[in-house]
């Protein structure tokens, strides 16, 4: 090997070397900068709101944290996430609890605020969770939507409509809410956490960098 070859052979591994290490020095950046986006998702409502006043809870009922999830039963997406969904929640029984609040996408979803409405009659006679897995699990229909909730033989017509705009109202506030917290797409997930500290996730995948798994 001549001179000449030996001094290319050093500038070229000189080269790698400042490569690799730029590498490494981005790829910290990078990770820094995701620690730090993380930390800014915080939002400014108390857990109580997010949550909302009448939410029925999937899992530990005293869980240090909770997963709230903005759905809408028409969404594909939302239906999509069901499996990862109860994989988590049964991966961190323990630590962890859902509940769903309303997102009707009506503009995209012509059958999501009728289903909305119906589950949450169903949550009104103390059933939600049956109905609410009917609804993203079976395909949606205006038979399949009234079939979901079954109205006692005896109830009246002014109970019936009662129950009805309970329903819609607190769909509203689940509106309201998401509004409140620039949520405007569905699935959209929210984990209030031990601290306090409520915080919204990019994607589902993202509970994990506060689980600690």
């Amino acid at each position: 090997m001549t001179k000449v070859d030996r001094s290319i052979l050093s500038a070229l591994l000189i080269a790698s070397v400042l490569l690799i290490g730029f590498s490494i020095t981005t790829y910290a950046r990078y990770l820094a900068e995701q620690r730090a986006e993380l930390k800014s998702r915080v939002l400014d409502i108390s857990v109580a709101e997010a949550i909302g006043p009448h939410p029925d809870f999937r899992g530990n009922q005293t869980a240090p944290f909770t997963l709230i999830e903005w759905g809408d039963y028409q969404c594909p997406p939302c239906r999509a996430t069901e499996k990862p969904l109860e994989e988590i929640l049964n991966g961190n029984s323990h630590e962890l609890r859902f509940t769903f609040r309303n997102l009707p996408l009506t503009s995209i979803h012509p059958l999501a605020e009728i289903a909305a409405i119906t589950a949450e009659i169903a949550r009104e006679q103390g059933n939600f969770w049956p109905v609410h897995n009917s609804l993203y699990t079976n395909e949606l229909s205006p038979l399949s939507i009234n079939g979901a909730v079954k109205i006692p033989r005896n109830d009246t017509l002014d109970h019936r409509v009662s129950v009805e705009l309970k329903a819609k109202l607190a769909i509203r506030l689940d509106i309201a809410t998401a509004h409140q917290l620039a949520i405007d797409s569905t699935p959209s997930f929210v984990l209030c956490c031990p601290n306090g500290k409520v915080v919204r996730l990019r994607t589902l995948n993202d509970i994990h960098d506060y689980l600690g798994h």
